[in-house]
């Protein structure tokens, strides 16, 4: 029960900007779900894994800043763990051979205990917390890199990639007159009829 609610949580902060992917095989979202219902209807266990959208910087943070949740590799134990395997147990690992692997830079995995639910869910949004602000500093940072004052016009050219893939709306073409497909090239400010995607919006309001 208490590995539900936890994953159900985490599923509801998809989207948000934060929480990337979250696998729990009983989750209905799960590729996997049908199989769980068929061989585990009362749910697949206490481990799941989910993937923070800031990746590696993000990962340490909401590790560092648990209180309940102990920061160890074992697995199945009756207290609640979590680990940051891009930091710790696959360290060693390229950012290639650690996706080759399933695993992102960003991604957690936790064992659910059987403390209280809420004391869980707690520790888990604290961190979340942590790792919003993480992610924030180093949108920061970046603001800073590029020697402009943090504005909304600065905030959006700091989520260029996350705008509209290059030659779609949101896209501008530097003419040069020497002929060349210049349409992956983006403008540091987007134009007028340019919308940054959710993804973009949530960086921005997480900083204003």
């Amino acid at each position: 029960a208490n590995t539900r609610l936890v994953a159900e949580f985490l599923e509801s902060q998809v989207g948000a900007g934060l929480v990337e992917t979250v696998r729990w095989s009983s989750l209905p979202s799960s590729p996997f779900y049908a199989l769980a219902q068929k061989y585990t209807p009362k749910g697949c266990g206490s481990l799941l894994n989910f993937d923070l959208a800031g990746g590696l910087q993000d990962g340490k943070a909401f590790i560092n800043s648990l209180e309940l949740l102990a920061n160890v590799a074992n697995i199945g134990d009756v207290r609640s763990l979590a680990i940051h395997p891009a930091s710790t147990t696959h360290a060693q690992l390229t950012t290639a051979e650690l996706l080759a692997q399933g695993i992102t830079p960003g991604t957690v995995r936790l064992s659910i205990g059987t403390e209280d639910p809420k004391d869980i869910l707690a520790d888990i949004q604290r961190g979340l917390a942590a790792a919003r602000r993480a992610k924030a500093a180093e949108l920061g940072e970046t603001i800073s890199r590029l020697g402009k004052p943090m504005t909304i016009k600065n905030l959006y050219a700091a989520h260029r990639p996350a705008l509209s893939p290059p030659g779609e709306a949101g896209s501008t073409p530097r003419g040069d007159g020497s002929g060349r497909d210049l349409r992956g090239s983006y403008e540091l400010y987007p134009p007028r009829n340019a919308r940054p995607t959710s993804q973009a919006w949530a960086g921005i309001d997480r900083l204003l």
